[in-house]
């Protein structure tokens, strides 16, 4: 049962002295926002710019706060337009959210830049406490792969969890994360509210924020990409070895395959 499974990976903590803490304490990835998938934030903005209005402001919120697009309600700067030039020609939707993940790496504001170093410290404690077993299969790109990996993310701040998850059989793990917005609110009815509230807060987490999941897998896969590709700029060869800890996920075959996906021809 989901409830087994979900108290298995938190038997290393005591439950009553958890808490979740805030989003952005613990977020490996760039869409903690209403924008769920890179291609509509270009269509943002291209309305936006176009003379469009959106009545919520969150959009603003996002584009500022979270791409750093904007530099406050009504102005796309610099960033944002040089965002568009390059999603107008992009080979594909990937090849947009590495880019965002590229600038932010090298950003002269403080903000943007301090977001991705946290990201990138946390994402190495995501991926140092996944078991070999599942190494591979969780960036085969498969549905249940995707929701295993987003699920997985909300437990950056328990990692002794994450190792517990992954040392779950396969069918107990998509069990307990291929779940529906319904499945999760039944799993959270069944919990104790009292003596539950750390899993009742953590699962309202999942529910909230594992939208477009495959963007995890296109998260890690990027900031894996992103010193690769510095190099391959800088001195115009393709990479001889993938370093920790991606080399457990991934091949130097397979990084070739992510890069000539990009428009980089590999020799």
């Amino acid at each position: 049962m989901p409830i087994t499974e979900l108290r298995y990976i938190f038997s290393d903590y005591n439950l009553a002295d958890l808490h979740v803490p805030p989003w952005k304490q613990y977020s490996i990835h760039i869409h903690e926002s209403s924008l769920r998938t890179v291609d509509l934030v270009e269509q943002k903005m291209i309305h936006l710019l176009g003379g469009g209005t959106y009545t919520r402001n969150q959009v603003w919120v996002d584009l500022q706060g979270v791409y750093g697009f904007a530099d406050g309600v009504g102005s796309i700067n610099a960033l944002g337009h040089d965002f568009l030039a390059f999603a107008a020609t992009a080979p594909n939707s990937f090849s947009k959210e590495l880019w965002i993940y590229r600038e932010h790496s090298r950003a002269t504001s403080d903000t943007l830049k301090s977001t991705f170093v946290r990201r990138n410290n946390n994402l190495h404690i995501f991926l140092k406490h996944i078991s070999g077993q599942y190494s591979r299969k969780l960036f085969d790109g498969s549905y249940e792969s995707d929701k295993a990996l987003a699920f997985a993310e909300h437990l950056i701040p328990f990692p002794k969890s994450i190792t517990r998850l992954f040392h779950l059989s396969w069918a107990q793990i998509v069990s307990l994360t291929n779940r529906s917005d319904t499945n999760i609110d039944s799993l959270i009815s069944r919990l104790h509210p009292t003596h539950d509230n750390l899993l009742i807060s953590l699962l309202t987490r999942i529910k909230t924020y594992n939208r477009e999941e495959s963007r995890r897998r296109i998260a890690i896969t990027s900031i894996m990409l992103i010193p690769i590709i510095e190099r391959i700029n800088a001195r115009g060869y393709s990479p001889s070895n993938v370093v920790y800890p991606f080399n457990k996920f991934f091949n130097v075959q397979e990084v070739n395959i992510q890069l000539q996906s990009l428009g980089y021809t590999i020799y």
